[in-house]
């Protein structure tokens, strides 16, 4: 039997308020070769600055908007590199995220694995 290959470690920043559902989803990803960091709105820019992530996962629904929080991690890591999460996407506001330079919408739905496939895409390097 042939061992998988190994996937390259990759560092993720998720940001999010709700941290007791977060939790699981850290484990779940941490099993997929993340080395997962959780911040809120208000330790975001911080924790981005020090864990220094390949990719950060952002919560449509953190508290003041995920506009202003995209536009706080922007100065930290590539805008391209961030992922926001929603339950749904309305056609507009996928247009304007998009837009707004972000590596990708993802909805909340996605079961884990096809969510590591989609974060760790957005995390490889750039040539």
């Amino acid at each position: 039997m042939l061992a998988e290959p190994q996937l390259p470690v990759r560092r993720l920043l998720i940001v999010s308020q709700h941290r007791a559902a977060t939790e699981a989803l850290c484990d779940h990803l941490s099993r997929h070769g993340f080395v997962v960091a959780l911040a809120s709105c208000e330790s975001a820019a911080r924790e981005a600055a020090s864990a220094r992530p390949d990719v950060v996962l952002l919560d449509a629904d953190v508290t003041g908007g995920w506009k202003p929080m995209v536009d706080a991690l922007r100065d930290l890591i590539p805008a391209d590199r961030i992922a926001v999460l929603a339950s749904y996407w309305h056609a507009d506001e996928q247009r304007e995220a998009v837009a707004s330079g972000i590596g990708g919408t993802l909805l909340k739905h996605l079961d884990g694995s096809a969510l590591a496939r989609q974060l760790r895409e957005l995390s490889e390097p750039r040539q």
